[in-house]
């Protein structure tokens, strides 16, 4: 008798990563990333992803875990990687939260200011603020940069 493992398995680490992240355990939040966990999986209630998780619970270390998670793949490419970031960080929950609103609105400011500085929109206006000419244009410099 043969037996599908497939989306059941690829549920159970998902599940895995949500609840590690909740409780801002790096080290199974890497596990389950490693063993196959979506970090763009969401909770079926709530709809929080677990970077809404993490910084909910003002987590800063497992949310910079997260979002390294989140550019890995696409390294070199960063168009793609602020793309991801861009979709990770305007991710809504079933009350219409940001990762950041939710940090904000549990009491977790210093998160929410964390997450809102690797927002890679704000990134590029800082870095056009910087490089402003005289006649008023710019020339946009896009970077990421999550520090390890």
């Amino acid at each position: 008798m043969h037996t599908h493992a497939g989306p059941a398995a690829h549920v159970d680490w998902d599940k895995r990563l949500l609840a590690a992240a909740a409780k801002g355990d790096r080290k199974n939040i890497r596990l389950a990333l490693g063993e196959g966990a979506s970090v763009d999986a969401r909770q079926r209630r709530t709809g929080s992803t677990a970077l809404h998780l993490a910084s909910a619970r003002g987590h800063q270390t497992a949310c910079t875990v997260l979002l390294k998670a989140i550019v890995a793949p696409l390294d070199g490419d960063k168009g793609a990687r602020k793309d991801a970031l861009l979709g990770a960080f305007s991710a809504t929950n079933a009350a219409g939260h940001t990762p950041a609103q939710g940090a904000r609105d549990a009491g977790h400011p210093r998160v929410a200011e964390y997450l809102d500085s690797k927002t890679p929109d704000k990134q590029v206006d800082r870095a056009i603020d910087r490089t402003a000419t005289r006649d008023g244009t710019a020339t946009p410099l896009v970077s990421i940069y999550i520090p390890m």
